[in-house]
């Protein structure tokens, strides 16, 4: 039996604990239009705007007032649910979906496929809002060669949140780690044993080194090469076990002075390299 009495239902609202908000379903077509009514039941439980009527799931400003007045999300109460149950119009509706997702970035599963094929607007949005690519509705968004330059161009720590194959694009991941060598980090297992990429992510920062793969600190080429790219990575390696017995070498350490020094007579630019105090601690 439907309730007609508001001041019955609301205090039936308050005490409902149920997942879906169901308190909300007992009331008469009158009260499930009245916009109090729905509101403390969606504050309550956003999932009870599945028992609304129609025209306040379609009522922009009244969905967007929900959403923006909602505090408290929990593990079983989040604002995704409003956007989940509102009007597909408003689904479709950028507006509407930015709030939500700026509430809850779970939302985004519930925006409309065509919100969801504007790449500027998804730009803007996934800049915004960190970790929205790890959402199944941006999977197809974090495997997009293009899409994901343009927004690792600005943000290049988004590669965390990138797919395999984008992780795996040796163009995208050299760009990423000119940027912050760091990066190198979220480089597929070939990438790390890829010696252009590697040099270049030491060049930019020497700590980069402890992300090179294993193939290329067992190559002492590789390691010369990296140490001319940056002479501050020689302390990185004397860190690294795989790479320590190297430094010990003195054919290696007369090699890379070598090394040093052609690159001196080419660019005319010294680099500086001291292991003699390196030594002498060992």
């Amino acid at each position: 039996m439907k309730i007609h009495n508001k001041e019955k239902l609301i205090n039936l609202i308050k005490s409902d604990s149920s997942l879906e908000g169901v308190a909300l379903s007992q009331a008469s077509k009158s009260l499930a239009k009245d916009k109090e009514v729905v509101k403390i039941a969606v504050l309550n439980q956003p999932a009870s705007l599945k028992y609304a009527d129609q025209s306040l799931k379609a009522d922009k400003q009244f969905i967007l007032e929900l959403i923006r007045d909602f505090d408290g999300a929990s593990f079983t109460k989040n604002v995704c649910s409003i956007l989940e149950f509102s009007d597909p119009i408003l689904q479709n509706d950028k507006e509407v979906v930015e709030e939500a997702v700026k509430k809850d970035n779970y939302s985004i599963n519930y925006a409309s496929s065509e919100v969801l094929n504007d790449d500027k607007f998804m730009h803007r949005l996934v800049i915004e809002n960190k970790g929205l690519l790890n959402y199944d509705a941006c999977k197809k968004l974090a495997r997009d060669q293009e899409f994901m330059l343009k927004v690792l161009e600005e943000d290049p720590f988004l590669i965390q949140n990138a797919s395999e194959s984008i992780k795996s694009n040796k163009f995208i991941m050299d760009n990423v780690v000119s940027k912050n060598g760091n990066l190198l980090f979220y480089a597929s297992s070939q990438l790390k044993n890829d010696k252009d990429l590697a040099l270049r992510a030491i060049k930019e920062d020497e700590k980069a080194f402890a992300f090179v793969g294993i193939n290329l600190k067992s190559d002492e080429n590789f390691l010369i090469d990296a140490i001319v790219a940056n002479p501050n990575v020689f302390d990185n390696m004397k860190k690294d076990k795989l790479t320590n017995k190297f430094i010990k070498d003195s054919n290696f350490i007369n090699n890379v002075k070598e090394a040093l020094g052609r690159k001196f007579n080419e660019d005319g630019k010294e680099e500086t390299f001291n292991d003699e105090k390196d030594n002498e601690n060992e």
